[in-house]
């Protein structure tokens, strides 16, 4: 389903590169919290068939690079596969995902 929707809207007319800026884990809540949001995340769901839920928690980019991959190179196998993403997993070089390290912040910028 995922890949579908991209490439519907996306794919059938023209986009090919992809920046997956929601590949990280998230919590809603402020970032003084966020500690305690990933311990509670870890505890919700352990455990998993990899392994823990503090093991696997970045995994999601993985899989998510995998399922467009995948899903790119079925809709156009001749075609070169290249995505952006903002959260790593090991392997996911092989899915054609490339890592940046998000925002840079800079002194006196908001």
């Amino acid at each position: 389903m995922y890949w579908s929707q991209m490439n519907t809207a996306l794919f059938t007319i023209g986009v090919d590169a992809w920046w997956m800026d929601a590949t990280s884990p998230r919590s809603s809540r402020p970032i003084h919290q966020y500690q305690l949001a990933v311990t509670t995340n870890q505890t919700h769901m352990n455990p998993t068939a990899l392994g823990s839920g503090s093991r696997m928690l970045n995994a999601y980019a993985l899989v998510n690079s995998q399922a467009v991959y995948e899903g790119q190179r079925a809709a156009a196998p001749n075609q070169r596969v290249f995505m952006l993403t903002r959260n790593g997993f090991a392997g996911m070089q092989r899915y054609a995902a490339s890592t940046w390290s998000g925002e840079s912040h800079r002194p006196g910028r908001r």
